[in-house]
């Protein structure tokens, strides 16, 4: 269950449509806790290479529920919460998406969480300004200085799912991206153990959904951490991050 007022009100547990059954996204918001990445995906997609004037960001990160899993894996068949104590701070405001209101659309009772206690973490005004940078220098130079920034070789390099922004993110929410990766790893195997070969994602701000093959996933990871220890990647995600938010 999403938010400590839901055990005051209990209106999840009689809702006839839980949330967790059906949302399949959540904004990531700077949580660092090994048993996330052991339960849930979490992904890094640029966002620049669509309408950049429909979108208010350049990037998103986001935990992810693929539709082969038809429900949160963390959701138990008692329909309660098997990670609670340590969900993601986007379920914790859950149906809350928007520092300014917003509620979730799948939310059938937005109505019983007016006026609740937001978390607001640091993490978010870090990201604002490392976005206000991107999109100083945006249509700068057929963006390449945005691919030099997250560290790929050209926008339409970034891979799905796993890459240097999703390192970038991981840095400045001060995770440690190599026990992230093997976590990651580690979730990615407990799916395929389910019968599962590939992952459909639907991606942010979009109506596309992209399959991935878990095989081709855990290659990525392997390239990751291999960019991480010989290509340097974590010190110049350190590098940018100081560059950035010491201004």
């Amino acid at each position: 269950m999403p938010q400590f007022s839901y055990r005051q009100t209990g209106i999840c547990l009689e809702c006839s449509t839980p949330c967790c059954q059906h949302v399949k996204r959540m904004p990531y918001m700077g949580e660092s806790h090994d048993v996330l990445y052991r339960t849930l995906l979490l992904g890094a997609f640029p966002l620049w290479t669509m309408d950049t004037v429909s979108v208010s960001h350049f990037w998103a990160m986001e935990w992810i529920v693929p539709a082969e899993l038809d429900r949160c894996p963390a959701y138990s068949e008692s329909r309660l919460c098997n990670i609670y104590d340590r969900r993601p701070i986007s379920c914790r405001n859950f149906p809350v998406i928007g520092l300014g209101g917003k509620m979730h659309d799948f939310c059938p009772h937005p109505h019983a969480f007016s006026g609740v206690h937001l978390m607001i973490p640091d993490f978010l005004e870090k990201i604002d300004k490392i976005e206000s940078f991107v999109k100083t220098h945006y249509h700068e130079n057929e963006g390449k200085k945005v691919a030099g920034l997250i560290l790929e070789k050209g926008l339409a390099s970034v891979p799905l799912l796993y890459n240097g922004l999703w390192c970038l993110f991981l840095v400045v929410a001060k995770m440690n991206v190599c026990k992230a990766i093997e976590s990651q790893r580690f979730l990615l195997k407990q799916i395929r153990s389910g019968g599962h070969q590939e992952l459909t994602v639907l991606i942010p701000h979009s109506d596309y959904c992209v399959t991935c093959d878990i095989e081709g996933l855990m290659h990525n990871l392997d390239y990751l951490e291999a960019r991480c220890e010989q290509d340097e990647l974590l010190e110049k995600c350190h590098q940018i991050v100081s560059r950035i938010l010491d201004r």
